[in-house]
């Protein structure tokens, strides 16, 4: 570094540079020492300006304050040959999604820079997986990698307590703790984010040097917005996109939608604000297209958003008693726990439409499911109503689904899971998807690469326009959710599971004779039953009864026979 710094005040021809001595360049104390400029003062900087004109963050401006003021004490210290106090580079950041991270550590790392504490302070954010490799050795490679890539900027690592729960995880950790000391001229800083209480277990039960570079008590804590806050977001977020939100609305939807996800585990902050914009400009586009009453209408040269583009709750709430949807429903063959579970988030479904007109709370409609039983047991059928369903009460702007094995999220690579996963999930904007066997996910690495991109992706905020359902056993997928990404179990709760039983020896006959129908073939009744009885309702003490996936095989063997 002091190389570095004698080298462009020898090019910047400034006072003292180019002496030589012994036919070496000399350094000067300035060039070495690690307070190197005059300090900054939060006052008149236009850093700070920058910084205080940032919405919320209150807490974390304050913590940027004051690391400057110790840089100007240290300054002071130092002109005076008196000691100082380490300035910490490497920082946790604790916090929901959507509070900021990301912007306060670009000025985080221009702060530093322009303190003189990095020589560069461009800032570079990956999620854990990155970090981590299939096989020993590879997490340390690709940790060390990128802390090569890094030296000089500000390097965040997102979720950071994922490394926490695997082997290669922890591996990319001791890199961490071996590589970065926080001594003067180190010339990076290292950000871990996430979630307080998982941060405090992954330092708590990982490397203990971790605990040492990354001070839990210099933490910058990112508060959620506040309702207003949150209404000034919105409505500076729609003026980018070209859209205009009156104070009126933003505040009715921020008080009527999306403040009442704050009781959720992760509350999404702006990233709430940025789905529900993203899903009202698509609607507001629509009503133009289609020259709905209120349409075209601009303020100040941009599209005026109403409060029903923007609010949850779009449309009259469905009665399962008279929708067709409903009357499809309950024509399907069992499946009875499943039917009452359809129904009541169809209940809830109206009753936070009631809620919502009269001003009160509502209670959070669940979009991503598991989806627990055996094959054969009509979960892809109950699939594609749950996505009609979630369609036509405005949850969702598509419905269709989407089936695919575990296999389609996994790649043969490191990375490559991520970036398989990400694609699936673009694909599957505004519809359902459904992925089959999804506890396999947790026997690989690139499968848990594929589960730390679903918890990354999916928040289960206001207008997020995508449902995502695990179908497995009960078994597996209870042990998933204990063993793999903590936020795993925050996105798809277990006690919302669809659980589908058995089809009875009855329902089955029934079924057979149907399938049969639908063949071209006819199977009386008579037949059926003994059938069912003397062949499928044996396979019941199997692992994995295949239910429907039975009957068919049955009547594939039997229409070849028969011809």
């Amino acid at each position: 570094r002091g190389k570095e710094r004698c080298m462009r005040r020898v090019e910047n021809n400034e006072e003292g540079s180019g002496d030589k001595r012994e036919g070496k360049w000399v350094i000067l104390e300035a060039d070495l020492r690690d307070a190197r400029r005059e300090p900054l003062d939060p006052a008149n900087s236009p850093l700070f300006v920058e910084l205080n004109g940032m919405i919320g963050l209150k807490a974390v401006k304050e913590s940027v304050v004051r690391l400057a003021r110790l840089a100007e004490e240290n300054w002071k210290s130092e002109e005076a040959g008196e000691d100082v106090i380490d300035i910490v580079l490497h920082r946790v950041f604790l916090g929901n999604p959507g509070t900021g991270k990301t912007s306060i550590a670009k000025v985080y790392g221009r702060l530093l820079k322009e303190m003189g504490y990095l020589s560069n302070g461009d800032v570079i954010v990956v999620g854990a997986s990155k970090l981590t490799g299939d096989v020993i050795g590879s997490s340390a490679k690709k940790t060390n990698e990128l802390l090569d890539s890094a030296a000089g900027k500000v390097l965040v690592i997102d979720e950071a307590y994922v490394l926490a729960n695997s082997t290669y995880g922890k591996e990319a950790l001791d890199v961490l703790v071996e590589r970065i000391q926080g001594g003067p001229g180190e010339d990076i800083a290292v950000i871990l984010c996430g979630y307080e209480e998982e941060m405090r277990k992954m330092m708590r039960d990982c490397n203990p040097g971790l605990n040492r570079r990354f001070r839990m008590e210099d933490a910058f804590r990112f508060e959620d917005y506040s309702d207003e806050e949150l209404v000034i977001i919105m409505q500076q977020r729609a003026h980018g996109m070209g859209l205009y939100v009156s104070e009126e609305i933003a505040r009715s939807v921020v008080k009527k939608v999306i403040a009442k996800q704050r009781a959720k585990p992760n509350f999404g902050n702006v990233g709430a604000v940025n789905n529900l914009l993203d899903r009202g400009k698509e609607r507001c586009m629509r009503r133009v297209e289609n020259n709905e009453e209120g349409s075209g209408d601009k303020r100040e040269g941009k599209w005026v958003i109403l409060e029903a583009d923007l609010r949850d709750a779009r449309r009259e709430p469905l009665d399962p008693a008279n929708s067709p949807l409903f009357v499809e429903l309950n024509g399907m063959i069992g499946l009875k726990a499943v039917k009452e579970s359809v129904v009541r988030l169809a209940r809830l479904a109206e009753e936070n439409w009631k809620s919502e007109e009269a001003g009160e709370d509502v209670i959070d409609i669940v979009l991503h499911r598991v989806f627990l039983g055996n094959p054969g047991t009509g979960k892809t059928s109950i699939a594609k109503v749950y996505g009609r369903l979630l369609k036509e009460m405005g949850y969702l702007s598509n419905g269709d689904v989407i089936v695919v094995g575990a296999s389609k999220l996994t790649g043969d690579v490191i990375g490559s899971s991520a970036k398989k996963t990400n694609e699936l999930l673009d694909s599957a904007a505004g519809k359902v998807l459904v992925i089959d066997e999804a506890y396999v996910l947790a026997n690989s690495t690139y499968g848990k690469e594929a589960l730390d991109v679903l918890v990354e992706r999916i928040q289960g905020g206001p207008g997020e326009d995508i449902a995502v359902i695990l179908c497995g056993y009960e078994e597996e997928m209870r042990k998933m959710m204990r063993d793999c990404n903590p936020g795993l179990n925050r996105r798809f709760r277990m006690e919302d599971a669809f659980r589908f039983e058995d089809y009875s020896d009855e329902e089955l006959v029934i079924i057979m004779q149907q399938r049969a129908h639908g063949m071209g073939l006819y199977v009386s009744e008579e037949i059926a039953r003994s059938v069912v009885k003397k062949v499928i309702a044996k396979q019941r003490a199997k692992p994995n009864f295949g239910n429907v996936g039975a009957v068919n095989n049955l009547l594939d063997r039997g229409k070849e026979r028969c011809m």
